[in-house]
């Protein structure tokens, strides 16, 4: 796409969103720069109040549209024509392949198809029993923690979703919320840590820097 014409139907359209100012190679990603792990989620939320329902971000050189709102995230899941990811999940394929997070065309609705029928009421009510396990553990590991005081319990709430998913989906107990050294469970934590490292930092992007961190993945 040429300059112009990126400049014509991308980038003056962006004007009518609230735009955070960006600089080269990094976009507006350094706007993260300094602060602490602990504190980007609680950072991301601040700048999602100051700048709803809809606004625009950088990464390097190209745009991203945040969609804060229920209404317009309807509007976007509803639709089947326009379902090629952006280049952020170009990221996620070392790890993911080619999936239905990740892919599009004809190999996306063919991932589709085949999990479409998994989500159907019948075949959900079999899982119930597992539902129903994997719950009440949960909630006796969260009443040794509830003494009043405010705690995470993201870990524990994702720990229960992936015992569910690996059970039912899978038919494989990894006893996530059992067992505190998962191998299984570090390795995702791992991961994701390192995909939000990379998506914060869009200099990374360069080709030659990209295949080098693709290369460490896969070994």
């Amino acid at each position: 796409m040429s300059y112009l014409k990126w400049r014509r139907e991308i980038y003056e359209p962006l004007k009518k969103l609230s735009v955070i100012t960006w600089i080269p190679y990094f976009g507006t990603k350094y706007i993260f720069m300094g602060v602490k792990r602990e504190e980007l989620f609680s950072y991301a939320i601040n700048l999602v109040k100051q700048h709803s329902p809809l606004f625009c971000v950088w990464s390097g050189t190209e745009p991203e549209i945040a969609v804060t709102t229920p209404e317009h995230l309807e509007i976007i899941m509803n639709n089947s024509d326009h379902i090629t990811k952006g280049n952020q999940y170009q990221k996620l394929l070392p790890w993911l392949g080619q999936g239905l997070l990740t892919s599009t065309g004809e190999r996306w609705f063919q991932h589709r198809k085949l999990i479409t029928p998994t989500f159907h009421f019948k075949i959900l009510e079999h899982f119930m029993e597992v539902f129903v396990e994997k719950t009440g553990a949960l909630l006796k590991i969260l009443d040794t923690k509830a003494n009043g005081e405010a705690f995470n319990a993201y870990p524990d709430i994702t720990h229960c979703a992936l015992d569910i998913i690996c059970e039912t989906a899978m038919g494989v107990q990894i006893n996530a919320m059992s067992s505190k050294q998962n191998e299984y469970v570090a390795s995702v934590y791992g991961i994701s840590e390192i995909v939000v490292w990379r998506m914060l930092r869009p200099y990374l992007s360069v080709m030659v820097i990209n295949q080098l961190i693709m290369l460490c993945l896969k070994n």
